[in-house]
């Protein structure tokens, strides 16, 4: 029987993985809603007015070509109501020699709404930033509705060295079949010999898949992230709109450039959220002319946009003054019955209680209580979490 050249198989494919994946963790990976490269060329050169010029162009170079090409459907989310959306295995962040996430394992599930609570440091936006790999972990599996967005150098190495390892004993097994019956006429084990030939050959077919599977992901892993991003929504605590555009033109800039929508269409769904937040006076202003407050509900809207299957809150309130909190927070529970899906990072407790679906206590990068909000609040367990809520409450 031909010999398998197992070793330079594998040694290909670790040179292909560890590279790979080095290239892409070494990349910060940026969040394709926004297109920084058009914004940040020679920013300081040429300033606000040729910056907001060029992207305009841009917009309207594309607004031209949508008369030439279809606009891109995204197909609607597979995933029903009660079934995981967000799987997290194992998920490790560390810098440097500080584990800030130490192996999570959460589920989340469509139609939830996620509060995730806990102390300054303790891991909170670390991890809401993994679930869409603004933050890249170190190891762990993510995965979102049922496709690996990102799976760890070490995972992919223990897929592969296991697959190998089952192939090498199976040789052995038929070697040692082959010793022990060198006495036998050899078609008196021709038959046993050929069922251990066709188990090395469906193993090596099992292990030639594993690691053409893994090459396929990490060639296509950016690709498939850019994809699944349009389907989070992402709500920072800066707020991050562009000075140099408009509010209307911050909120249909994904949109339009994505090609998800025509730019009347996408004009015509931010003037309704607009209207609905009560600054449809503002479509013409620019940030600087905003309060915190309206420029939080701008971002949110700006994500609203598109649709998404998701939305990822990160502190949205931590940089506005205590009097416009409560307007991002009451807009925010409005949203609440019509987006199927949020995950909260948030200091308010009173709001985590009445929005939140389920709580999750983070601390020391672990996830320490996993409650519904009444059995949270009311009776906690862990005694970290009661010291906690002890001072907050």
């Amino acid at each position: 029987m031909k010999e398998i050249k197992n070793k330079t198989v594998i040694s290909d494919m670790k040179d292909d993985t560890e590279n790979s994946l080095s290239e892409t963790s070494s990349k910060e990976i940026q969040n394709t809603d926004i297109p920084k490269k058009i914004i940040c060329e020679n920013k300081e050169k040429r300033g606000f007015s040729a910056l907001r010029n060029e992207i305009k162009g841009k917009i309207d170079s594309f607004v031209s070509e949508r008369e030439k090409n279809k606009i891109i459907k995204r197909p609607s989310s597979k995933v029903k109501k009660g079934e995981v959306i967000i799987s997290l295995k194992g998920l490790e962040k560390k810098f440097g020699k500080k584990t800030v996430l130490d192996k999570i394992d959460l589920e989340i599930r469509k139609g939830e709404k996620v509060v995730i609570i806990g102390p300054s440091g303790s891991g909170k936006s670390t991890l809401l930033r993994c679930l869409n790999l603004l933050e890249v972990p170190t190891s762990g599996i993510v995965n979102f509705e049922g496709d690996d967005l990102y799976r760890g150098k070490d995972i992919i190495k223990k897929e592969i060295s296991s697959e190998k390892e089952n192939l090498k004993l199976l040789k052995k097994s038929r070697a040692d079949f082959i010793k022990q019956n060198k006495n036998i006429k050899a078609e008196e084990i021709s038959e046993e010999i050929s069922k251990l030939n066709l188990q090395i050959k469906e193993q090596k077919n099992k292990f030639d898949n594993v690691v053409s599977e893994n090459k396929k992901f990490i060639r296509d892993m950016e690709k498939g992230l850019n994809l699944h991003r349009q389907k989070m929504g992402m709500v920072f605590q800066q707020f991050n709109l562009f000075p140099h555009l408009t509010v209307l033109e911050n909120i249909i800039m994904a949109p339009v450039l994505l090609k998800t929508m025509t730019k009347e269409e996408a004009e015509k769904k931010a003037r309704k959220y607009l209207e609905r937040i009560g600054l449809s006076d503002k479509t013409d202003s620019y940030p600087a002319q905003l309060s915190g407050g309206q420029k939080q509900r701008i971002a949110i809207v700006r994500s609203l946009v598109n649709n998404p299957d998701v939305m990822l809150f990160d502190e949205p309130t931590s940089a506005l003054d205590p009097e416009m909190v409560k307007e991002v927070l009451d807009f925010i529970k409005e949203l609440s019955d019509e987006i199927p899906t949020m995950v909260i990072v948030t200091h308010e407790m009173g709001f985590a209680q009445e929005v939140g679906t389920r709580i999750l206590f983070i601390d020391g990068g672990k996830i320490i209580e996993d409650k519904p909000p009444k059995e949270f609040f009311d009776n906690p367990e862990n005694d970290r979490v009661k010291e906690f809520l002890s001072k907050v409450l």
